[in-house]
C-alpha cells in the first residue's frame, strides 16, 4: 500500500491493532445515502438508454 495520506495509516494503524471500532449509521444518514444511490442509478440508467 504505497502513498497513503497520514488518515489513511492512521486508519490502517487502527485496523491492524484492532481498535478501530464499527459505529451504525443513523437513520437520517441512511436515508441521505438512499437518495444519493437513487439519484446515481436514476442517472447511470438514463446515460445507459
Amino acid at each position: 500500500m504505497k502513498n497513503l495520506d497520514k488518515s489513511e495509516k492512521e486508519i490502517l494503524g487502527e485496523y491492524d491493532k484492532g481498535t478501530l471500532k464499527f459505529i451504525a449509521p443513523s437513520k437520517a444518514k441512511l436515508a441521505k445515502f438512499k437518495v444519493a444511490a437513487t439519484a446515481a442509478f436514476l442517472n447511470e440508467k438514463r446515460v445507459k438508454a
